[in-house]
């Protein structure tokens, strides 16, 4: 087998080369220029040259024009594998210097074998000298080809410049149907037709909504209306996904599916406008000027303008509607404004009406204090003289009255005295709300165990198990605690008295991460149904018969509470007890009181009626 040089620039031409001559089982070398492929020749001394003729640095009649000058290689013979130069002229000026076969590119794999088979059969033909005929017909031919390849590459330029400016004119467009109007013209005058034609489909794919026409009067446009694309060539466009270039489509053009109002027709060029994701139209050309069909190069550049035309129809449908939400959304922002502006003079509004109601319902509470306190104050003179005689006649003329009289004069006593105690509990009320506050940092435990030594007395002859957990330190008015306290265990005193053993409790516990402050007791409890009652004045849930009082103990609690920033609220079931929470805002100190220890006489579990 023989050794094959091959030359070209492009790598695939000499992979397909070197492939098929080798399963034949030829030695392949590879140049990708007459240079490079000199220097081979000479090295190597193979059995044949396939060379290109267009090649950077040295072409292929350069290469084998010093071959044959040079005598040690001149006898080397020389296939051109070329698509350029197949010209009779070409031709001769391959056989002038030693050339006798031509390959043009694309060639079957049998042409190349056969072509390859008969040169290397050959003998070596003589070494044809160079001539200055030669030089001159190779500098003509090499001309021309530049001259034709410079033409070529101003009309790829001009046709690069009008899609640009194409693609600049659909690109400034903010209007849809404006982009498929603008694209006629250009797509007509570029690829040179008789008529162009762009239609913008319906939501049912199949009629052109819009239609925008070029190359037609006004009356032929006006007359094409909607044109429905389900058959003929219109239909087979938009059923195949790339251009359709037809040579003749007949001389019925209705039988086609084209506008009734075109003359008969026969090239026709389409591509769809589409973008990724959506299809949204058609253009196509009719009848191309100066050829009997459009060329393959006319299929490139309308694709192009397919593609731009899709991308900016797309670019505008997302721009307008973008556009659209910013307006809606525009107009949301500037209602929420006006919403939020009005709901802030509103609250404003109510702002000042709630300060001025506030300031109207402070001053009522004050002039109310006031008149209670007053008439309080008031009935307890003509209280003292109605008890006091009421006693003078028992005592004096009790003996000379008869029974219902006597009866008559002790219930007068008593009502006097249970009168008494609610205008007592009613200036104890109005002082404790007019009292202004006067906070210290206050160990809570000192409290609790100063009000049970001074109950240690009453409940002497009770068995009471006092339950005391370390309490904070908080800011607060001791006294008024103190009253808080006093009121809470005397009532737990109270409503534990049906039980043998009674249990109370006071601890801490925590709720919202604040700390809370509790009063449990295991005595009568009450319905808790009833529990938005127990802290107004002279509500009471149990039977004065059952349990004395006159209801104002929980209300001075709860308006302490309140005077501290705090809130109080009770738990509790019939018969198992009950249990008063209250806060008096954050605490100051968490430290617990040191005069409470393990040590105190009053602490958890100790009872006090062993304390003496």
């Amino acid at each position: 087998m023989a050794t094959i040089l091959v030359v070209d620039d492009k790598p695939a031409n000499r992979e397909f080369l070197t492939t098929l001559l080798g399963y034949n089982g030829h030695r392949l070398l590879e140049a990708g220029d007459g240079a490079e492929a000199l220097a081979q020749v000479r090295a190597e001394h193979p059995a044949l040259v396939i060379a290109d003729i267009v090649m950077p640095t040295m072409d292929g009649y350069e290469l084998v024009r010093q071959l044959r000058s040079d005598p040690t290689i001149a006898q080397t013979p020389v296939i051109f594998y070329t698509a350029a130069y197949h010209e009779r002229e070409a031709q001769a000026l391959a056989e002038a210097c030693g050339v006798s076969h031509i390959l043009t590119k694309p060639a079957e794999p049998e042409t190349v074998l056969r072509i390859v088979n008969a040169a290397l059969s050959l003998s070596p033909p003589p070494p044809a000298a160079p001539t200055r005929e030669f030089d001159r017909e190779h500098l003509r031919l090499v001309t021309d080809k530049l001259s034709e390849k410079v033409n070529d590459l101003e009309a790829a330029t001009l046709r690069l410049t009008a899609l640009l400016e194409v693609g600049q004119k659909l690109a400034s467009q903010l209007d849809p149907l404006g982009i498929l109007n603008e694209l006629c013209p250009p797509a007509r005058e570029l690829i040179g037709a008789r008529y162009a034609a762009v239609g913008l489909l319906a939501e049912d794919g199949r009629t052109l909504r819009h239609f925008f026409t070029r190359g037609t009067d006004v009356g032929t446009a006006r007359g094409i209306g909607l044109q429905r694309v389900d058959q003929g060539v219109l239909a087979q466009l938009l059923t195949e996904g790339h251009p359709l270039r037809l040579r003749d489509i007949g001389t019925d053009p209705v039988a086609q599916g084209m506008p009734p109002a075109y003359l008969p027709t026969r090239s026709f060029l389409g591509v769809r406008l589409s973008s990724p994701s959506q299809l949204y139209g058609i253009l196509y050309l009719i009848e191309k000027l100066g050829a009997e069909e459009f060329s393959e190069e006319d299929e490139r550049l309308i694709a192009t303008l397919g593609a731009q035309a899709g991308v900016a129809y797309e670019n505008v449908r997302q721009h307008n509607e973008i556009q659209k939400h910013a307006a809606a959304l525009k107009r949301e922002v500037m209602e929420r404004q006006r919403a939020e502006e009005e709901i802030r003079q509103l609250n404003a509004e109510l702002e000042k009406r709630v300060a001025d109601r506030t300031a109207e319902l402070t001053g009522a509470n004050k002039e109310l204090e006031a008149f209670t306190y007053s008439i309080s104050h008031d009935l307890r003179a003509p209280l003292r003289h109605i008890d006091g005689f009421s006693k003078i006649l028992l005592e004096d003329f009790g003996p000379q009255l008869d029974a219902p009289a006597q009866q008559y004069l002790h219930r007068i006593h008593e009502a006097t005295q249970h009168m008494g105690g609610m205008v007592d509990d009613l200036l104890s009320l109005a002082r404790f709300s007019r009292q202004e506050l006067n906070l210290q940092i206050t160990g809570l435990n000192a409290l609790v165990e100063e009000i049970i030594a001074g109950l240690k007395t009453d409940t002497s002859d009770r068995q009471i198990d006092w339950q005391l957990e370390r309490l904070p330190f908080v800011e607060c008015d001791p006294g008024l605690i103190k009253q808080v306290f006093a009121n809470l265990l005397s009532n737990a005193v109270k409503y534990t008295r049906p039980r043998e053993r009674a249990i109370i409790e006071v601890g801490r516990t925590t709720r919202d991460s604040q700390p809370v402050i509790f009063v449990r007791d295991n005595g009568v409890g009450f319905n808790p149904k009833y529990a938005d009652k127990l802290f107004g004045v002279f509500q009471r849930l149990h039977r004065p018969e059952d349990f004395e009082g006159a209801g104002v103990g929980l209300a001075i609690v709860q308006r302490i509470i309140h005077k501290h920033g705090g809130h109080i609220w009770a738990e509790a079931e019939l018969n198992k007890g009950a249990t008063f929470f209250f806060t008096l805002g954050a605490p100051k100190d968490n430290r617990t009181d040191p005069q409470f220890t393990e040590g105190s006489a009053v602490c958890r579990g100790t009872d006090i009626t062993d304390m003496s």
